[in-house]
């Protein structure tokens, strides 16, 4: 009931502005109020309605000036939040009729398309992670076998495992490349999820290299451990 009551006045509130936008002088002003905005007091509806958002972190990483693991779990974070209330006004528009189920739909989109604004800036963050973390490990890794003691074969598998990390590097620096050339955000988010699971991979085959190094070389694991004192984890 409580539910239903907090939607109803949600729903009078967003008529009376498309009502009020369509009167004359105000058609330049015609807007929806959009959940979590200054139309509509988040305080003064349910839970399902509610939307957390950290405004310096996505700022924050708006701008590029700032960006971590952190910053990209809270933007996931709120990109789930986000989809679960978009989810709920889907569901509620299919019950209604007219202007309400027409309100509900909007609503819906617009949060929607919040939730995609925020799972592409993750997947922007984790590019950014991902291609510092191999240039890390990279060096790491150059700077292992410089200083290696082992047999032919185990140098040529480590620098076989390199080449092909750097291969799937390559591949997914033109995967988000080609995310921005792409008509929808759907399809440019699509492709950056694919270009962050190529990254990973070259981040594993790294790690493999390293591990084989380490395995092969116990009479320097002291000189190897401080090598790798500053290296850094993939984004997840």
């Amino acid at each position: 009931m409580k539910t239903h009551f907090y939607l109803t006045t949600l729903l009078a509130l967003t008529i009376q502005v498309m009502v009020n936008g369509q009167t004359p002088g105000n058609q330049t002003e015609r807007t929806l109020p959009t959940i979590g905005g200054k139309s509509v007091n988040q305080q003064d509806l349910p839970k399902e309605f509610r939307i957390s958002t950290n405004t310096n972190v996505v700022e924050e990483a708006k701008n590029n000036v700032y960006y971590s693991h952190d910053s990209r779990t809270e933007l996931l974070k709120q990109a789930e939040g986000l989809l679960s209330d978009a989810k709920f006004l889907y569901n509620e528009a299919e019950t209604r009729n007219g202007v309400e189920k027409e309100v509900l739909l909007k609503q819906a989109n617009i949060i929607a398309k919040q939730a995609e604004a925020n799972q592409i800036k993750a997947a922007e963050i984790a590019g950014k992670i991902n291609k510092e973390t191999f240039t890390i490990n990279k060096e790491n890794l150059n700077a292992i076998l410089a200083i290696s003691n082992s047999e032919e074969e185990v140098e040529a598998r480590v620098k076989e495992l390199m080449f092909d990390a750097g291969q799937n590097m390559r591949l997914a620096t033109e995967m988000r490349e080609e995310a921005y050339a792409m008509p929808t955000t759907a399809s440019k988010l699509g492709s950056l999820v694919n270009a962050e699971e190529k990254e990973g991979v070259a981040i594993n085959k790294q790690t493999k290299a390293v591990e084989i190094l380490k395995d092969n070389n116990p009479e320097i694991a002291g000189t190897i451990k401080n090598i790798l004192s500053g290296n850094t984890v993939a984004a997840k």
